[in-house]
């Protein structure tokens, strides 16, 4: 969910749920001028996301706790998976119908850290999973229809996003088939 902040403010806030291995956080962070949650957060060149007004979550009940005093300074190397904090967020819209490449359409499962994700992944035509996985320059790949599962408590949780960025360093893939291809 984008948020201006101000009266007649032009930068825009997006609400963002954020998942490291230890905890996850709810905040508003504001894009440096791009507005695309994958762009934002694989173009983010400092080591820290600064968040606002961020809450706590207990991973188990998935309840916000404790607000964070002042700016809560996230360590961009620990986040695990981020999805817009909106249900209605939807998933990122695709380029005009002339800019669009055919994909191939693969399921994936994949475990990071305490949290399982499930999700759809969309590769370049001609592209396998590892190659795709091995490029250098993505830190955080999308996943659309996305279920992240948390393994900590004593019952899982399920949460369900239309989108999510998970750290592909961190992916440990245990499960992907071929679903297709768009474009």
């Amino acid at each position: 969910m984008s948020e201006p902040i101000g009266p007649g403010a032009s930068r825009v806030g997006l609400t963002v749920v954020a998942y490291t291995a230890w905890n996850a956080v709810s905040g508003v962070v504001y894009p440096r001028g791009i507005a695309r949650l994958s762009d934002t957060f694989n173009n983010w060149a400092d080591a820290f996301i600064p968040l606002e007004a961020a809450r706590f979550i207990d991973p188990a009940s998935g309840q916000a706790e404790a607000q964070a005093h002042g700016t809560l300074l996230l360590p961009r190397h620990e986040i695990l998976l981020i999805h817009e904090a909106s249900a209605d967020a939807g998933p990122p819209q695709g380029g005009a119908e002339e800019m669009r490449v055919q994909k191939q359409v693969l399921f994936v499962q994949a475990r990071l850290g305490p949290y399982r994700v499930g999700g759809t992944l969309y590769l370049p035509q001609y592209a396998t999973l590892l190659s795709y996985l091995n490029r250098a320059e993505e830190v955080f790949l999308p996943l659309t229809n996305a279920t992240i599962v948390s393994t900590v408590g004593e019952r899982p949780r399920e949460v369900r996003v239309p989108f999510v960025l998970v750290c592909h360093s961190r992916l440990l893939v245990h499960e992907a088939r071929v679903g297709g291809t768009v474009g």
